[in-house]
């Protein structure tokens, strides 16, 4: 977990926190890396390009996903596809 005395997260960045660039702010010192928020209601459709932002590697530990959305049974639908994969 931290590597100093001060845990080390890397903000999540629309568009930008990939499973590559995650894996890269962890190799170079950040203790928490975290997927950019999600559209739960694109996770629940199962559309590709938002599982996609979903990818992770088993470096990445913990996983941290985020989800957003207004509707609670996609939300409730998303949480259970993830919660097998996700360090809650």
């Amino acid at each position: 977990m931290p590597t100093g005395p001060v845990p080390l997260f890397l903000a999540p960045m629309a568009g930008v926190t990939d499973l590559a660039y995650r894996l890269l702010a962890s190799e170079c010192g950040a203790d928490f890396t975290m997927t950019e928020f999600t559209a739960a209601s694109g996770l629940s459709r199962k559309e590709a390009k938002s599982w996609l932002k979903m990818d992770s590697h088993p470096r990445e530990q913990p996983f941290i996903p985020q989800i957003s959305g207004g509707d609670e049974n996609e939300m409730v639908s998303t949480v259970r596809m993830l919660q097998d994969r996700a360090d809650v």
